[in-house]
């Protein structure tokens, strides 16, 4: 649908808005609304199943909170979803306490309550655009911070009439309604893809492709019945030279002409590791060939902070020049004569290879998995063509399903950035939605 503009135009003063409709008027936040600062609660008072839901900033537009609080009820602070509220640390993120009940705000976190509800839904969807402003200009080596000050001095465009105001509202509340829908379709239709991958890798790496071979008790719980001629076998059985933990380098060793070393978000940013490590620090020749990293290997989670990431892995590609690997991951060199790594690769993506690899994890507060854990687990291994098969077929089958996932994403982005540009014209007045 294509919007028309209003008749008339001014010149609003204000950089983030340009031109603005001739009737409306330009206000500051802190005119028309009351700011509210967040309150800082005694920590040790945060309880799961605390008597009052307690809003950090992760607990933006959610029904639930993460924490409650067991003290005393600070009214002075209590928040509704009528509420306008902002994260005033990291990306200055604005949204709404969507619970049944009253909620405490938590201290680096504001709310905005205007006067009126239809005030209080324009700015929800309008102050999102000057904090973003704020947020690229603000210079901070850690992480940024916003000030009551700040918001208060927010400049926005309002219509003098009460009516315009509400159907504006009430335009942007049923567009982005339905954007939110198709954004939620899809990225439910990418659970799916993701699932139905899965489940695609899990039957190939524990079944094979031929339906009517015949089968034989694994004798494995959760592995169960497996082709016959398939081998149950150690890892450890399949490796050169068993694993390794990664080398432990202090910053005074870090130099820009150093080895490239790879850390965790870089290994398992990504399934195959082909990209050149960020960091690089200064090693021997000896550690070069200890700690070096061949196209094949397999890498895996030594520690997580969430226990679904423990044990998870990740395979060597091509790299453009030698690197080594950090003390968090622990390196698996597969005898190629065995298995094919490719193959091992994939059946550590497997369901069966996964719930093996959580049930074994030390559930700490860093939950964590050792080079014997690594060492022992079961194998399902076919005869090498059969290994180049189901790799062959995984490939394929796979191909098709990220390019259909690649497609959802592409589509979230630009019902994204459609839901913004909209709303945007509307706050500013270069769409007439009355």
């Amino acid at each position: 649908m294509k919007y028309k503009p209003y008749p008339v135009y001014k010149d609003s003063g204000v950089e983030w808005l340009g031109e603005v409709p001739a009737h409306w008027e330009i206000f500051r936040v802190g005119d028309i609304a009351n700011i509210i600062n967040g309150y800082p609660f005694d920590a040790r008072l945060f309880e799961k199943d605390g008597i009052y839901p307690l809003v950090r900033i992760r607990d933006l537009n959610c029904i639930t909170t993460e924490t409650r609080y067991n003290g005393e009820f600070v009214s002075t602070v209590a928040v509704t979803s009528d509420d306008v509220l902002i994260g005033m640390d990291g990306d200055f993120n604005v949204g709404r306490w969507y619970g049944q009940e009253k909620a405490l705000l938590n201290q680096r976190m504001c709310c905005i309550r205007a006067q009126t509800p239809d005030t209080t839904g324009l700015l929800s969807y309008a102050v999102s655009f000057p904090l973003k402003a704020i947020n690229d200009v603000t210079y901070s080596t850690t992480v940024k911070h916003l000030s009551f000050f700040q918001v208060a001095k927010i400049r926005i465009a309002l219509p003098k009439d009460d009516i315009e105001l509400r159907k504006i509202v009430g335009f942007l509340d049923h567009q982005t309604a339905k954007i939110d829908t198709l954004i939620a379709k899809q990225e439910h239709l990418i659970e799916l893809l993701q699932e139905k991958r899965t489940v695609l890798i899990s039957h190939a790496v524990t079944k094979g492709l031929n339906p009517d071979a015949p089968i034989k008790d694994s004798e494995v719980e959760w592995l169960g019945e497996v082709p016959a001629h398939w081998d149950v076998i150690q890892f450890r059985h399949l490796l050169l030279g068993g694993t390794r933990n990664g080398i432990y380098k202090g910053k005074e060793h870090y130099q820009s002409d150093g080895s490239p070393m790879i850390q965790m978000g870089e290994a398992f940013a990504e399934p195959i590791i082909t990209r050149c490590a960020t960091d690089r620090v200064v090693v021997t020749h000896d550690e070069l060939e200890t700690w070096g990293l061949k196209e094949g290997d397999l890498l895996f989670a030594r520690r997580s902070l969430v226990f679904e990431g423990s044990g998870k892995c990740s395979m060597v590609g091509v790299l453009p020049e030698p690197h080594i690997f950090e003390s968090s991951i622990i390196r698996a060199r597969p005898d190629k004569i065995k298995a094919i790594p490719t193959f091992l690769f994939d059946f550590f993506l497997s369901v069966f290879s996964r719930s093996e690899i959580l049930a074994t994890t030390k559930q700490v507060t860093i939950s964590g998995i050792d080079s014997q854990q690594i060492k022992s687990l079961t194998v399902l291994l076919p005869p090498i063509l059969e290994q180049e098969k189901i790799i062959f077929y995984i490939a394929q089958e796979t191909k098709k399903i990220d390019t259909l996932i690649q497609k959802s994403r592409h589509a979230i982005d630009l019902l994204k950035e459609r839901r913004t540009a909209l709303i945007s014209a509307a706050v500013t007045g270069k769409i007439d939605v009355r």
